[in-house]
């Protein structure tokens, strides 16, 4: 007769967990130092791959620390600085976003608007960010962390997508303008 396994066993499930975390832990600090050294080397000689390898590598620590908790290996505690930040960064960013839209029209810097918008997108970000800080420290959600940080890195990577197919909020699409697809215009 067979028998079905209904997964690990509770030994196997502890020693995978402690893998997992050892794997996280490792994949963070080797993703920090590959950002450090990627960064420093890529700006003084303005390389733009270089900088942006770096840029990817701090988005993979991020992705390795969101794993954490549901991997079972940490959950994020309520952080009252982390709303205050992400509140007040709701409340100013959008004006930041708007001063800096109107002088880019106002001077003809098609890189200037589009930074608007990358300034808008830290707003979208903060809101998602408030939303899972807010539901881990109100209702003791600590889940809402790693899917905020989920869905935070996701919209890095669909602008970044956006950005590299000239799609993006950094596409402008004549000496001037910012790009088609912008509802900032």
């Amino acid at each position: 007769m067979t028998t079905l396994s209904l997964g690990p066993s509770p030994a196997r499930r502890d020693a995978l967990a402690r893998r997992i975390r050892l794997l996280v832990a490792a994949t963070i600090a080797y993703d920090v130092i590959e950002a450090v050294v990627a960064l420093t080397a890529g700006t003084p000689a303005s390389s733009s791959a270089l900088i942006g390898f770096g840029l990817d590598s701090v988005i993979e620590v991020f992705s390795a620390a969101a794993v954490r908790a549901p991997a079972g290996t940490g959950e994020a505690e309520p952080s009252p600085l982390g709303i205050v930040i992400a509140a007040l960064s709701l409340a100013i960013m959008p004006f930041l976003s708007d001063a800096q839209r109107r002088a880019g029209r106002e001077i003809g810097s098609a890189s200037a608007v589009a930074d608007s918008k990358q300034t808008l997108l830290c707003t979208y970000l903060s809101a998602v960010l408030l939303v899972g800080l807010i539901l881990n420290a109100v209702f003791g959600w600590s889940w809402a962390d790693p899917v905020a940080a989920l869905a935070i890195a996701g919209i890095a990577v669909k602008e970044g997508r956006e950005a590299w197919r000239g799609k993006g909020c950094c596409a402008p699409t004549t000496q001037g303008q910012a790009c088609a697809n912008s509802p900032v215009r």
